[in-house]
């Protein structure tokens, strides 16, 4: 059996059973969709550097907030 090798961002962490979404290159854990949105909105927000209109549909979020990887 083969584990995940944790998330390259914040080291080991455990990847709750039923978490919404893993990122398959840097294994980050989204457990819910909210934390998944949170992230992105966050990231969004820094990257750009002035308010934007945050997401509010996970399902339109296509790649990994922290390391840009496609799902």
């Amino acid at each position: 059996m083969t584990t995940d090798p944790g998330c390259y961002f914040h080291g080991e962490e455990p990847i709750p059973e039923g978490a919404y979404r893993v990122c398959g290159e840097c294994w980050h854990c989204y457990p819910t969709e909210k934390d998944l949105l949170d992230t992105y909105n966050t990231e969004l927000a820094r990257v750009n550097q002035e308010p934007d209109s945050p997401v509010t549909n996970p399902d339109d979020i296509y790649f990994c907030p922290l390391c840009t990887h496609d799902w």
